[in-house]
C-alpha cells in the first residue's frame, strides 16, 4: 500500500519522533511531559508492561489473559483511534514477550520482571519511594524509555516514524520502501531502514530479520527508477501530479 502524501505540521512537536497511523494516515506522538489522568496512554501502556509495578503481573498466566482480552477488545473496534491502534500493536508485542520462558517473572523480588533476554533491551533503572502506594518502585530513565518504545514500535510493530531531528526523514523496518513511501520519496524525503525484529517462537526471543537484497521484487526496482527520474526532471511544486 502506498501512503498518501500529507504535509504534517511538526513544528510544535517534541524531538522523539512522530508515528504514522497507516489506517487513517493520522499521526501520533509520545508526550512524556503529561502525567496523571492526562498521561500519554501509549507511553503508559509501554510502562505498564515493560516495567510493571502491578501486583497481578507476578502471574504469567494472568498477564497473558489480560493482554489477550485487550487485543480482542481493540481488534473489534471498527473506527479505531490512533491511540487504540498503537496500543493494539504494543499489546500484541507484549503478548509474545510474556509467552516466552525467557521472560523472568519473580514472585517476591522488587525487580518483578526481566525482559532483557526476550527483547534484548537493557534499560537504565532507578528507584524511588511512592508515597501513595507506600512502596519503592523501579523506574526507567526517561530518555532510555522513549528510545526503547520507539525502537519497539518501528522494529517490531511495523510502525513508521517521521523523524524530527533529521528533517524530511522517515524511519521504518519495511523492505518495500518505494511502494510504501513513493509519494514521500518524490517529495525529497529520505527513508532510513532499520532491522526488523520478529519473535522467534522456537527460541523465545526477538531476533533481527535479515534483508536479502537479491530478493528485491522487480516492482521495487522500477519504482526506485521512477523516484530518481522524477526528482531529477520535475520541479518540486509539480511533483504532486505523479502521486500514486
Amino acid at each position: 500500500m502506498t501512503l498518501p502524501y500529507i504535509e504534517y505540521n511538526l513544528s510544535d512537536l517534541n524531538e522523539h519522533g512522530v508515528f504514522i497511523n497507516h489506517l487513517s494516515n493520522n499521526i501520533c506522538y509520545i508526550n512524556p511531559s503529561l502525567s496523571g489522568h492526562d498521561s500519554d496512554c501509549i507511553l503508559k501502556t509501554f510502562r505498564t508492561w515493560f516495567n510493571p509495578n502491578n501486583i497481578y503481573l507476578y502471574d504469567r498466566k494472568e498477564a497473558l489473559e489480560v493482554l489477550k482480552d485487550n487485543i480482542e477488545f481493540l481488534s473489534d473496534i471498527e473506527n479505531i483511534s490512533s491511540d487504540e491502534y498503537f496500543n493494539l500493536k504494543l499489546y500484541k508485542y507484549f503478548y509474545d514477550v510474556y509467552s516466552s520462558d525467557k521472560t523472568k517473572i519473580n514472585v517476591s523480588s522488587q525487580d518483578k520482571i526481566d525482559l532483557s533476554l526476550t527483547t534484548s533491551y537493557t534499560p537504565k533503572y532507578f528507584y524511588c519511594y511512592h508515597n501513595v502506594y507506600n512502596r519503592v518502585e523501579r523506574l526507567m530513565d526517561e530518555e532510555d524509555e522513549i528510545d526503547i518504545l520507539k525502537s519497539i514500535l518501528v522494529q517490531s510493530c511495523d510502525v513508521d516514524s517521521i523523524e524530527l531531528v533529521w528533517p524530511n526523514t522517515i524511519c521504518t523496518s519495511k523492505f518495500n520502501i518505494y511502494e510504501t513511501f513513493y509519494n514521500y520519496l518524490i517529495m525529497d524525503y529520505n527513508v532510513q531502514i532499520v532491522p526488523k525484529r520478529i519473535f522467534n517462537e522456537e527460541k523465545g526471543v526477538f531476533i533481527d530479520c535479515k534483508y536479502n537484497e537479491f530478493l528485491v521484487p522487480y516492482s521495487e526496482l522500477r519504482l526506485k527508477d521512477e523516484v530518481i527520474s522524477i526528482r531529477k526532471l520535475v520541479k518540486k511544486d509539480e511533483r504532486y501530479k505523479y502521486f500514486k
